[in-house]
């Protein structure tokens, strides 16, 4: 199992001279790493801000050969930079929704609130992915307090079994029950969306 691991940033924070980078820089290389004992081959990219870096990655991710493309908002990045590049490319695409942050209580500084806002990026590009009919699978959880981690690689592994599928050919014995259409599927529906081939046997 393979994926890019693609980080989305804002080209602002750069020119302001923030250090958001500097701070959830190591929270990605911890998920990587993580994701990588969890027995995932990870290609690594720099955080993308911009378009032009957005399509770059994602053709790294190509010619790597990778099963998806995982996403992770470091901060907000606006999605007009990254959904053409997203929605253009056949890799599925998982979004990670995840801060390092977990608790909010009253001890908690409130500087770390801005270091969590990646979530408003992950709407906005969901959202974009959505209208360009682009299919996603998402998982939102604090890492490590909740299992969001796993549901990833459980969809990762979802991919790569799409992946093993796509091409292949089915033999098929036999019709369905008349008027029963629970697991009905049409020889045209099966190819397009799962790219598998029906061959029906005849009585000859």
């Amino acid at each position: 199992m393979k994926i890019g691991f693609l980080p989305l940033y804002i080209e602002l924070y750069d020119k302001v001279g923030s250090d958001t980078r500097q701070m959830t820089q190591p929270f990605y290389d911890k998920i990587a790493d993580d994701l990588s004992a969890k027995g995932i081959e990870v290609v690594r990219n720099d955080f993308c801000r911009l378009e032009d870096e957005f399509k770059a990655a994602v053709e790294k991710f190509e010619s790597e050969n990778v099963d998806a493309i995982v996403t992770w908002h470091a901060a907000y990045s606006p999605s007009l930079e990254s959904v053409e590049a997203l929605t253009k490319t056949d890799l599925p695409i998982i979004v990670l929704d995840t801060t390092e942050v977990f608790d909010f209580s009253p001890v908690q500084a409130p500087t770390a609130i801005s270091n969590c806002h990646g979530i408003h990026g992950v709407m906005d590009m969901c959202n974009l992915l959505n209208r360009h009919n682009k299919t996603f699978a998402i998982a939102a959880g604090h890492y490590p307090e909740s299992d969001v981690l796993e549901r990833v690689v459980g969809y990762i592994k979802a991919a790569v079994a799409a992946k093993a599928l796509k091409g292949s050919k089915v033999g098929r014995i036999g019709t369905s029950f008349k008027g029963m259409g629970d697991f009905l599927i049409s020889d045209e529906d099966l190819l397009s969306i799962f790219g598998v081939t029906a061959v029906t046997a005849t009585k000859e």
